[in-house]
């Protein structure tokens, strides 16, 4: 270990010498305005991209024109240094660096295409992974990486009865990682193929992906395990552990879990359905192994545990037939003409095309009060999923405008006299 400090400091020593050398001014100069270079490139492409003229990479912009700038420098002010490092030390290690964070930015675009990380949380990680494969790179240019990884395969940690040095634990965690984010990109693309399989039911594509995904990260951490130098077989310990938490506390989680997988199984609730639950009615617009999210007419979404599926009532209102039901009710007067308002609306909902021929649309009486004659008037349409909300209230307008027009008076609430009777 004290070869390895000793051996780390002399390369340090020597960098600082050649950056504090008064004759390396004029390099310092170079590199300082090839950064101020790309710093700008950057920045005027940042402002390009916000006033949509362009699209591209900020970051990836910046090590380039920096890079281009100093190669250029050096070819027309050094020139006359020659080949040898000695001449131009400064230049001979900003060059890799730049050359390098190019090749990686280049990289990590590469990664984020093919993962399809499209979101704003994909930055922070490429900018994190980009910092810290450069930061490795930049060890090796600078030739204290070889005596760093000496030292830390020196330093060991007790793990049981064996002792594990700190690199190895690095090697074995960036392995995992690897293993992991392989994984991830496989589970992505199959999950891909697999739901444009229209031929396929949602529910069961759905419930496919699912399993590809665990199975997948089961398989990484199987595999990448033994090669880290642990066991497996503490695997059935933790099992075993595992299933004692289940049973005193985590018996909700793995039941929406089963309750989930069942529910895809047999196919009770489907994605892009209309159902009624809990008391509320919505369309089944995701499907997660825990939970299904509800979204209401209003555009809120509620997020439904799926154990409420297997213990309560469901109504599933496009579970066979997507075709379904919209009615409104009103209230004519006792002396209206029942018979003429009921073909009047009859014929209005007819007319519409958004309404199916059969069944056909058909307004009703309920019942008669002292307030006046209940109708109930009600269409079918092709897709409950794909109903307009705004559709009813349009047909109510309509038929309140169809029965003034035709004299069929609504019925009025019978008034109430605002003032209480004194008690005898």
């Amino acid at each position: 270990m004290n070869e390895s400090l000793l051996e780390i400091r002399s390369h340090l020593q020597d960098l600082g010498a050649a950056a504090l050398n008064p004759a390396n001014l004029d390099q310092w100069g170079l590199i300082a305005m090839a950064l101020l270079a790309g710093w700008m490139a950057r920045w005027m492409m940042q402002r390009s991209m916000v006033n949509g003229r362009h699209r591209g990479s900020p970051d990836l912009v910046l090590p380039l024109v920096a890079l281009a700038v100093v190669v250029l420098g050096w070819r027309l002010l050094f020139h006359h240094h020659g080949g040898p490092a000695e001449g131009v030390p400064l230049l001979h290690l900003a060059v890799p660096l730049l050359l390098s964070l190019s090749l990686i930015r280049v990289g990590i675009r590469i990664l984020r295409g093919v993962l399809k990380a499209g979101d704003e949380s994909s930055g922070d990680w490429e900018r994190r992974l980009a910092q810290v494969v450069w930061g490795g790179f930049a060890l090796h240019v600078l030739g204290v990486l070889d005596p760093v990884l000496e030292m830390l395969d020196e330093q060991t940690l007790p793990l049981g009865s064996h002792h594990v040095s700190i690199l190895h634990l690095l090697q074995g965690g960036l392995l995992v990682v690897l293993s992991l984010l392989v994984s991830l990109w496989l589970s992505s693309l199959l999950e891909r193929r697999v739901m444009a399989m229209s031929r396929i039911d949602a529910s069961l594509r759905v419930m496919f992906t699912k399993l590809i995904h665990g199975a997948l990260l089961t398989l990484a951490v199987l595999f990448t395990l033994p090669l880290v130098g642990i066991d497996i077989t503490f695997l059935s310990v933790l099992g075993g552990a595992l299933g004692v938490g289940l049973g005193f506390g985590l018996q909700k989680i793995a039941s929406n879990y089963v309750s989930g997988f069942i529910i895809l199984l047999e196919r009770s609730v489907r994605l892009n359905d209309v159902i009624t639950v809990d008391g509320r009615k919505g369309l089944v617009s995701h499907m997660e192994a825990r939970y299904t999210v509800l979204k209401g007419t209003d555009g809120n979404e509620t997020i439904i545990p799926n154990e409420t599926f297997v213990t309560a009532i469901v109504i599933n209102h496009t579970l066979n037939d997507r075709a379904g039901s919209v009615s409104f009710h009103l209230w004519l007067d006792h002396d209206a003409d029942v018979h003429a308002a009921i073909a009047l609306l009859e014929a209005m909902l007819r007319a519409q095309p958004e309404v199916i021929a059969t069944p056909p649309p058909a307004a009703q009486v309920v019942q008669v009060t002292d307030i006046g004659i209940e109708l109930t008037v009600g269409w079918w349409v092709p897709d409950l999923a794909h109903n307009d909300p705004a559709f009813r209230s349009v047909m109510l307008l309509k038929a309140l405008d169809i029965l003034r027009e035709a004299g069929i008076g609504l019925a009025r609430a019978p008034l109430r006299s605002a003032v209480n009777p004194l008690p005898r």
